[in-house]
C-alpha cells in the first residue's frame, strides 16, 4: 500500500513540475512575441533575397527575413515577412527596399527611415520603395547620351575639315577631297578663323615665353645659392684646416711638456730612491746587529755583572 501511494505521489509531482515548465515556455514566447516587430511587403522580385537574412535600418541589423511567398503562379510579386529583434520605433511612413553593397555580397532588405510622428505595430504593412537601378540600367540611359555626345563629335570634325579644306583653298594649296554636308566657307570667315588661331598660338607663346623666364630666372637663383653655399664651403675648409693646425700644434705643445714633467719627477724621485736603498741597507744592519748584540745597541756597550752577582764558568 504504501509503494502505490509512493508511485502515484512520484506521478503527481512529475505532472506538476510538466505543466510549470509548459507554462513557463508560454510565457517566455508571449513576452518574446510581444518584444518583437513583424512587418509584412510586397516586392516586385526578391533578386537572390533568402529567408534568414538580414534586415537594416540607418546601417546597422535590427532583423530577420523570416518568410518568402510568391503571391501568384506567375512568380511576378512575393509576400516578405520580416522580424525586428525588438520593438523597434519604425515610422508608418517608411519604405522598405532591396539591398545590396557589392556585386558578389549577400542580398539584405534595408528599411530606410521616414519623417512620420506614427509608428509601425506589429503586423502592419510597409511600402516597398522602387530598386535603385543597376549598372545595365544605368549603361542604358547613358548610351543616348554617349551617341548624342558622339554625333556633335563627329559634326566638329566635319567643320574642322570645312575649314581646313577653305584655308587650302585660299592659301593655294591643293584642294583636299570635299567633306559631305560642308558648307562653304568665304574668304572672311576663313581669315578670321586664322586671326583667331594666330592670336590663341600667340598667346600660348607668350605663355611658353613667360613660363621658361621664369624658369631661367629660378635656375640662376639656384646657381647663385650654389654658389654661395660652394663659398661658405671653402670658407669653412679654411676655417677647419686652421683649426686643425691649431690643434696639432697644441698637441705638440703638450706632448713636450708631458715629457719635460715626467723628466723633472724623475730626477726628483732618483735621489729619494737612493736614500730609500740607503735607508732600507742600514735598517738590514741594525738588524743584524740587533740579533747578536742587542745590549750593544740598546745600551751601547757590553753589559757588567751587577754586585753579588758572578759570571758563569767557562
Amino acid at each position: 500500500m504504501s509503494k502505490q501511494i509512493n508511485r502515484h505521489r512520484r506521478v503527481g509531482m512529475t505532472v506538476m513540475l510538466l505543466l510549470m515548465l509548459a507554462l513557463t515556455v508560454a510565457v517566455s514566447v508571449r513576452l518574446y512575441n510581444s518584444e518583437a516587430l513583424v512587418l509584412r511587403t510586397r516586392l516586385s522580385g526578391v533578386a537572390g533575397l533568402r529567408v534568414g537574412a538580414d534586415v537594416l535600418m540607418s546601417g546597422f541589423s535590427v532583423g530577420r527575413v523570416i518568410a518568402i511567398q510568391p503571391l501568384d503562379m506567375t512568380v511576378r510579386a512575393f509576400e516578405v515577412t520580416i522580424r525586428l529583434d525588438q520593438a523597434w520605433q519604425v515610422p508608418d511612413d517608411s519604405t522598405v527596399t532591396l539591398h545590396q553593397s557589392n556585386p558578389i555580397d549577400v542580398v539584405r532588405l534595408n528599411i530606410v527611415p521616414g519623417q512620420s510622428p506614427g509608428w509601425f505595430k506589429s503586423g502592419d504593412r510597409i511600402a516597398a520603395a522602387a530598386p535603385a537601378p543597376g549598372l545595365l540600367d544605368t549603361v542604358s540611359q547613358l548610351a543616348p547620351r554617349v551617341t548624342a555626345l558622339l554625333d556633335k563629335i563627329g559634326e566638329a570634325a566635319d567643320q574642322a575639315a570645312a575649314a581646313a579644306a577653305s584655308v587650302n583653298r585660299v592659301l593655294g594649296f591643293p584642294a583636299t577631297a570635299a567633306q559631305p554636308g560642308a558648307e562653304p566657307a568665304t574668304v572672311g570667315r576663313v581669315l578670321a578663323d586664322t586671326h583667331a588661331t594666330l592670336t590663341a598660338t600667340t598667346g600660348a607663346v607668350t605663355t611658353v615665353n613667360d613660363e621658361t623666364r621664369k624658369t631661367l630666372l629660378a635656375v640662376r637663383t639656384s646657381l647663385e645659392q650654389l654658389q654661395t653655399i660652394g663659398r661658405h664651403g671653402d670658407s669653412l675648409m679654411v676655417q677647419l684646416s686652421a683649426l686643425t693646425a691649431d690643434s696639432a700644434g697644441d698637441l705638440r705643445r703638450m706632448v713636450h711638456d708631458s715629457e719635460f714633467v715626467l723628466h723633472g719627477l724623475a730626477r726628483a724621485i732618483n735621489p729619494l730612491l737612493e736614500d730609500l736603498q740607503a735607508l732600507t741597507a742600514n735598517l738590514n744592519d741594525l738588524a743584524q746587529q740587533m740579533r747578536d748584540n742587542p745590549s750593544a745597541v740598546i745600551f751601547g756597550r757590553p753589559p757588567h755583572d751587577e754586585p753579588g752577582q758572578h759570571k758563569p764558568k767557562p
